[in-house]
């Protein structure tokens, strides 16, 4: 049991490392946003459906793509994209009614094939 949880605990601590593991098997990760991303739909069309990590860090270059009062979790996921932080993912869903930063979250990821995708609920 112990052996199972140090697992998922060194998965959990370490996402780029477990994202590079992915990609090392020639497999396509689809990042998602919390809360809403419908994984399951994302795992069914053969992409490994990974949690986009991210948390406090400053805000420099996300401010020039979208508005102040747009979502800080939205905003966040912009600035690590445009730091390189998710170099290798295929695409990125962000289930929000908040899609003014789709396209510059989208550069973010060049020069991977990006798609944005909105579900709105």
């Amino acid at each position: 049991m112990n052996d199972i949880l140090n697992k998922l605990h060194e998965a959990a601590a370490s996402p780029r490392a477990q994202m590079d593991g992915y990609l090392s098997q020639g497999k396509k990760i689809v990042l998602c946003a919390p809360v809403y991303t419908p994984e399951e739909i994302i795992h069914s069309m053969g992409f490994v459906p990974m949690g986009a990590w991210g948390g406090d860090v400053a805000l420099n270059r996300a401010k020039e793509y979208c508005p102040a009062f747009l979502c800080a979790i939205v905003q966040s996921l912009l600035e690590l994209g445009i730091n390189g932080a998710y170099e290798g993912a295929s695409a990125i869903v962000i289930p929000s009614r908040e899609t003014p930063s789709s396209a510059a979250l989208a550069r973010s990821f060049s020069p991977s094939p990006v798609s944005m995708i909105s579900h709105f609920h």
